[in-house]
């Protein structure tokens, strides 16, 4: 008897994956898809494509040396574990990254199928109907939706969630005799096993699904606590919720702490309250007719009350269709109206309690709101809940079939007939024609864009386009992709860089996700003009730049950039099918820069590259910034008199390790001590070296300090004190000061970093409006005021240079925080054609605007306008080795 138990269970097992395989051929009409081009080929999905083709290639989940490069990255904030077990196993025999999303994609419905119909059979629903309901449910357009969010496909890992709520709400049983075995007096039980089992699995999967589940798990099990009051009851939902956090806090937070802490925050930055209420879900939407349904008339419908309730973005995917609307409508009945059911009434109850406490939580003005307050605006995306209320719903018609052919003795031929329609209708009703043709449903304008074809043209074009690039650059070169930061306008689809990746083989790319250092830095360099960005890029070692014409805000701003580089290099580009790529080819470019330099001197120049990415940063103090107890604040040389005191120089320092180095004179003989508040508070310090000429020492910081204090006494003799340099320790250790400031002079000299500003059209506004332009010359009309481009300067003295024609009646000026505030400027030169001033920032500081007015009465043309750091580096290094050496 149980041998022909499993015997059925199987076969209607098998029934269901065909069924299920069939109605994806069909639907998506398979046979006429590329499975060498990736399903999802757009957006975030092409993240999940370069993950892949990574591990293809041999790299681990956390690390991708193809981006950021040459310095590589590593990308701690990996929740999708499971989905990478299955892809690794799939690896083993494929070796193409398209065909292996198209496979897990694929298994997607296959997993789904399983889960669900194993679900359905554990709640004691016939073969026909548990075949009937997973095949519903995993044509949930939510399902098709997701294709552009890859991992979110994972729709099988929801009837485990489901089973775990239930459990929690107690409306579920195992059998009495259930202890597996024993640890002592502990009793180990089937249904522990599982539960451990299930939430593992659910951990594993990802975030989003996780979180969701623990929170209506916690507030079953509450529920449950209450009505049948037995504190003890909790504990099933505090077990369970332990066994899903494991593998979150052991896969994700453990690793993005101790390796990727700055991930969280800048992930955290994207992330607001007002997205919480943004993404939040339109109980509308859910009884919405699908996405370009086969019914004109519902097709319709659906696209104008799209627009009316602004249904543009994610809330367009949390449509049920007409038999998961009916379920949800019948799971809230049935918590109200206990005589419509007579049988499995609690079951009922259960699925519409948890599509009460869902529409409570996730939608507008929901409490969602309060857990972006009071907790994490993280998890802001609570419309993805819907496929909890498309199962429980679901669940509902289900057990409502089955009672119904019960109830009314219904004959087999006429329960399979009648179920085998109501499929054929489910599937009809919840896919759309335009499924087979189109891969993406853009929210935003309400239409499903982007066809098969259009991709397959896209994919090949651009894998032939790279393959003749690597023709030019050779294995393993390295591509710069301007720019660094896309414009992303609306009329504007900037190419998605990732796509670089994607479509080639044995190239390397600068494009950086999680790399904050190296994104802040490339954005600087940038910003200097395209020979110190081409020079840059030559020392690292690139081969060539790439640039994406549609990532630019005007066509000019492009035109620009790529006459600027074919000058620089002698080199015309190399166009793809769509005439938006452009590549150049800088080896020659390179190998004639490089060849003025020795090995040592690039390795200098290379170091100090590598240091401001990782944020290493050793900064100077001069001496205009101490201050002598006995004779105040020093006006030339710091010259500590036997018993006197030097102090200051009262900087704010953030919380971590530091090391000073103190140069001059006789330091040998000094004591030192650091305070912070104004002396108000001692910090500890340790003296690591003590010698004539050089004094270093070390602190920590336990949080962040105001007015820290560097203090030298003079004991026995007088000392010299030429300056103080202090680092923060980066997780790199310390560094040579000498050595330090040596690689800077070195990338000085040669044009590299982000020592001068060119301020253009891009980064100029006149009345909220890029600035004017005119055969290439910036244009500020008699009266006009140009501000911008809210810049970050660090600590120095700068100058400023102004070439044109007109300047005599311009007027300068440098403000920051939105201009409240203002910095002193002393003009150098100030004639028709230049204009030449410079100030001095006391300390780093953020959105800083260099503006001019015009107070003549004609027009004033800028030919350039340049904002150069001026902070002496051949004389501090002079001096370091006049000290040091």
């Amino acid at each position: 008897m149980i041998q022909k138990k499993w015997q059925k269970e199987v076969i209607a097992l098998v029934v269901n994956i065909i069924i299920t395989l069939i109605a994806v051929v069909i639907v998506f009409q398979l046979w006429n898809k590329d499975i060498n081009v990736p399903i999802s080929y757009q957006n975030d999905g092409l993240g999940a494509v370069a993950t892949v083709k990574g591990m293809i290639e041999g790299e681990g989940i956390w690390h991708r040396s193809y981006w950021s490069a040459p310095m590589e990255e590593d990308n701690y904030m990996v929740d999708y574990i499971l989905p990478l077990i299955i892809i690794r196993v799939i690896i083993l025999f494929v070796k193409d990254a398209a065909v292996v999303i198209n496979i897990f994609w694929i298994l997607t419905y296959i997993l789904t199928a399983i889960t669900t119909y194993l679900f359905l059979r554990k709640l004691g629903i016939r073969y026909s109907i548990a075949v009937f309901g997973s095949i519903i449910y995993n044509f949930l357009p939510y399902h098709y939706m997701r294709i552009e969010h890859f991992w979110l496909c994972g729709c099988y890992i929801i009837p485990l969630c489901l089973w775990l709520i239930m459990d929690a709400a107690g409306v579920v049983s195992y059998e009495q005799k259930q202890n597996v075995f024993s640890i002592g007096k502990l009793k180990v039980t089937k249904r522990q096993i599982v539960n451990l089992v299930l939430g593992l699995l659910i951990g594993l999967n990802g975030i989003y699904y996780s979180v969701f589940a623990v929170m209506l798990i916690m507030v079953m099990a509450f529920f449950n606590c209450i009505s049948k009051k037995d504190i003890k009851k909790i504990a099933v939902g505090v077990y369970d919720t332990i066994a899903i956090f494991a593998p979150i806090v052991l896969f994700y937070v453990m690793p993005t702490v101790l390796w990727g802490n700055s991930m969280m925050s800048e992930a955290a930055a994207t992330r607001n309250i007002y997205d919480i209420e943004r993404y939040a879900l339109k109980v509308a939407a859910l009884f919405f007719p699908v996405q370009g349904h086969r019914i004109k008339a519902l097709a319709d419908f659906t696209e104008y009350y799209s627009e009316v309730f602004n249904l543009t973005n994610e809330n367009c995917t949390v449509v049920l269709g007409i038999i998961m609307s009916i379920g949800l409508v019948l799971s809230l009945l049935g918590v109200f109206c206990k005589s419509l059911y007579k049988t499995d009434h609690e079951l009922i109850k259960c699925m519409g309690q948890i599509n009460i406490v869902i529409i409570l939580i996730a939608c507008q003005g929901g409490l969602a709101a309060y857990i972006g307050i009071f907790v994490t605006t993280a998890i802001r995306c609570f419309n993805r809940m819907s496929i909890f209320i498309a199962l429980a719903s679901l669940t509902v018609i289900c057990i409502s079939l089955e009672n119904a052919i019960v109830h009314w003795k219904i004959k087999r031929y006429m329960e399979l007939a009648g179920i085998s329609a109501l499929t054929l209708f489910g599937i009809w009703d919840q896919t759309s024609a335009e499924y087979a043709t189109y891969s993406l449903y853009t929210a935003d304008k309400i239409s499903y864009e982007w066809s098969y074809d259009e991709k397959e043209k896209d994919y090949y074009s651009l894998k032939n386009y790279f393959a003749d690039i690597k023709q030019l650059v050779g294995e393993d070169a390295i591509i710069y992709m301007l720019p660094r930061e896309p414009y992303y306008g609306p009329d504007n689809k900037p190419f998605a860089a990732i796509k670089s990746y994607v479509c080639s083989d044995g190239l390397r790319w600068s494009y950086s996700e999680w790399n904050a250092g190296y994104k802040k830095y490339f954005k600087k360099v940038e910003e200097t003009g395209v020979e110190s960005l081409l020079n840059t890029i030559s020392v690292l070692d690139m081969s060539g730049v790439f640039v994406d014409s549609q990532s630019y805000s005007t066509e000019e701003e492009f035109s620009d950039v790529c006459q600027e580089i074919e000058i620089l290099t002698g080199e015309k580009p190399v166009i793809d099918e769509s005439g938006e790529l452009y590549f150049y080819d800088i080896v020659n470019y390179k190998n004639e820069l490089l060849e003025n330099y020795s090995t040592e001197q690039l390795q200098r120049m290379r170091t100090a590259i590598e240091n401001e990415i990782k944020g290493i940063k050793i900064t100077s103090v001069d001496t205009s910034e101490l201050y002598l107890y006995n004779k105040g604040k020093v006006e030339n040389e710091c010259l500590i008199e036997k018993g006197d005191l030097q102090f200051g120089p009262y900087i704010d320092l953030e919380a971590g390790k530091y090391q000073i180095t103190a140069v001059g004179k006789c330091l040998d003989e000094g004591t030192v001590k650091v305070t912070a508040g104004k002396g108000t508070k001692v910090i500890n310090s340790q003296i690591i070296k003590s010698e004539e000429n050089q004094l270093v020492y070390q602190f920590e910081l336990k949080k962040d300090e105001d007015d820290v204090e560097f203090l030298l006494e003079s004991t026995s003799s007088d000392l010299l004190v030429d300056g103080y340099y202090y680092e923060r320790d980066m997780g790199y250790g310390y560094h040579d000061v000498l050595e330090y400031y040596q690689d800077l002079l070195e990338c000085e000299e040669m044009n590299i970093g982000s020592m001068s500003l060119k301020l253009n059209s891009t980064n100029l506004f006149v009345d909220d409006k890029p600035i004017k332009t005119k055969k290439g010359q910036l244009v500020l009309e008699a009266g006009e005021e140009q501000y911008g481009p809210y810049i970050y300067l660090e600590k120095g003295a700068y100058i400023v240079s102004i070439e044109g024609e007109n300047l005599q009646k311009l007027d300068a000026e440098i403000g920051y925080n939105f201009r409240e505030k203002t910095v002193e400027i002393n003009y150098l030169s100030k004639e028709e054609n230049k204009i030449v001033y410079e100030f001095n920032v006391k300390k780093d500081i953020d959105t800083v605007e260099i503006t001019l007015r015009n107070n003549g009465k004609t027009e004033a043309l800028i030919d350039s306008y340049v904002c150069t750091k001026t902070d002496g580096l051949q004389k501090r290094v002079a001096n370091l080795e006049i000290r040091l050496k």
